[in-house]
């Protein structure tokens, strides 16, 4: 058996490739040593809070896997050092070099922090000597957030791939690793403390509405609906729930009972089908007549819980559904049916003084392993609100997943429009902005199949072997 190894990572901003170095050089070194490494963070004053919540994630993930047994400690000390002074960053890895025991290996991984922090640490490392005056063995490694392998140093005949497939992050632990508070909450269950993805019916529904709202004749025609009519009859109410409900709500035993004045998008397009399937969705059996207008239509069964939901379905929720049903397929046709989905997300900052009131909504989301992957959604031809949505998905997709974290805007602009729209982004992010892609109308009608080929070969998830 060797001597015991000591891992220093450095740690800045961006915790998750931290994680999963933390975790592959535990594996590594606990089959080649016999024991679990001890871990040195080294971390200005700034990142602390992002070096304790890598180390409690790692601890979770040690445990869950049985490698860390009950009762037993992983070895972890945070040294906070001034990233402006050279002197003091050698002065601490030297001292924190004296705690370990006569004979230990050294590992130094760089991934996180200032390049200034590693490469002062690495000096400390190569000119140090152990209570026998003897130098230190030492390794290096990096892991590449473009590639996801952990990248080594010279020496080492360690066999390493794609990291992803070894995790099954959830939204929640990914979140609270970047510092964001679980207790999320879906649309589809406007509840604390956890995610209600949509029902199949419900994306079935969706998925089906998106081809008939596709030429922009009938958005315009769908849009005027919505407004004089939806609109004009449901309004937001103003109570401690939020709940949606009528300028002079009927009564709870009868919740609400009014025909809808329905719309037919065009001569051969009938939405009745449709509207039907939306009607076993959230309500009941739907009930027909032919008023002055058209037709009209009742849904028999809505109330309080049902209600918000048909309102957002109608509220151009469907090409949502549509991206959420295709991404989840795509996933499990690779062989990763554990990789987290889910549509119509909202998160808020876990601070000092708890959750922020103020939180933001994400359309779908999954995590792909440990790395996130954000789609926004839109059937505006608007480019400027496109352009805005853009720049909030890199954002918001950048705060929860960190800096590997890919994003997608599926929208209905033409391939032509949707290439201008990508440049007129690039030329405020810089050439070449390899974390957002823009998806125009081509890809609605072709959505799992533009996923898979996306997934395969921009972001390297290749299909997972039985």
């Amino acid at each position: 058996m060797m001597a015991s190894t000591h891992i220093v990572l450095t740690v800045g901003l961006s915790e998750v490739p931290i994680l999963v170095a933390a975790y592959r050089l535990c594996l590594l070194y606990l089959k080649r040593d016999g024991v679990l490494p001890s871990f040195s963070a080294l971390c200005i004053q700034d990142t602390t809070d992002e070096a304790g919540r890598v180390q409690r994630q790692l601890i979770a993930k040690l445990t869950e896997e049985a490698l860390l047994p009950s009762g037993c400690v992983l070895r972890w000390t945070a040294f906070v050092v001034p990233h402006s002074n050279p002197p003091a960053i050698r002065r601490a890895v030297t001292n924190l070099l004296r705690l370990q025991r006569p004979g230990s290996h050294i590992h130094l991984h760089y991934t996180g922090g200032s390049r200034a922090l590693s490469v002062h640490a690495m000096e400390a490392i190569v000119s140090g000597v152990d209570a026998a005056g003897e130098r230190y063995s030492y390794e290096v490694s990096y892991l590449s957030s473009g590639e996801d392998v952990l990248t080594w140093g010279c020496g080492t005949d360690f066999q390493l791939g794609d990291e992803r497939p070894n995790w099954s992050l959830g939204i929640a632990e990914l979140a609270s690793l970047n510092g964001f508070t679980p207790t999320f909450y879906s649309s589809y269950s406007h509840q604390h403390f956890g995610v209600s993805d949509p029902d199949e019916d419900v994306v079935v529904a969706g998925a089906a509405m998106v081809p008939l709202l596709i030429p922009s004749e009938n958005r315009r025609a769908y849009g005027r609906w919505l407004a004089a009519t939806w609109d004009a009859c449901w309004k937001t109410g103003s109570d401690d729930r939020g709940w949606l409900r009528w300028p002079q709500p009927p009564p709870r035993d009868n919740w609400p009972q009014k025909d809808l004045p329905w719309i037919m998008l065009s001569p051969d397009v009938e939405w009745r089908e449709i509207t039907s399937n939306l009607a076993h969705c959230f309500g009941g059996d739907p009930v027909w007549r032919v008023s002055e207008t058209g037709m009209a239509l009742r849904i028999a069964n809505l109330n309080e819980q049902t209600l918000p939901k048909l309102h957002q379905f109608l509220h151009y929720q469907c090409l949502e559904l549509l991206a959420f049903g295709a991404l989840k397929g795509s996933l499990i046709d690779l062989g990763y049916p554990d990789w987290v989905v889910h549509q119509s997300v909202h998160f808020a900052r876990q601070g000092a003084r708890g959750i922020q009131r103020r939180d933001f909504e994400l359309d779908v989301v999954a995590v792909l392993g440990y790395q996130m992957l954000a789609v926004s959604c839109s059937l505006s031809s608007d480019q400027p609100s496109l352009k805005r949505k853009a720049f909030e998905v890199l954002h918001r997709a950048k705060q929860i997943g960190g800096d590997g974290a890919r994003t997608l805007l599926i929208c209905s602009l033409s391939p032509r429009d949707a290439e201008g729209l990508m440049q007129d982004v690039e030329e405020d992010t810089g050439p070449r902005e390899r974390n957002l892609e823009i998806w125009g109308v081509d890809s609605l009608n072709c959505l799992a199949e533009r996923f898979r080929y996306y997934l395969q070969n921009s972001l390297a998830v290749h299909p997972r072997l039985p």
